[in-house]
């Protein structure tokens, strides 16, 4: 990575440990994320700050108010 995330955090979806998402938070002009669930890598940008919302470049939305968090 080429700056270090000011968090990371990791959410579980279910008891299965195969179903877990990644999430790397970084302080950048707009403030982005980097997600990684099962071999898959996507990043994103906040695009509504109410909600913690990003939006990534492979169509998926991660909503994350910083207990739980929704992959769409």
């Amino acid at each position: 990575m080429l700056k270090e995330p000011v968090r990371v955090q990791e959410y579980a979806c279910g008891e299965n440990q195969a179903n877990v998402v990644s999430v790397f938070n970084f302080d950048t002009s707009l403030p982005s994320v980097r997600l990684e669930y099962g071999d898959s890598i996507d990043f994103g940008s906040l695009t509504d700050e109410g909600n913690g919302r990003y939006d990534g470049n492979l169509g998926r939305s991660l909503s994350d108010d910083g207990n739980s968090a929704s992959l769409t």
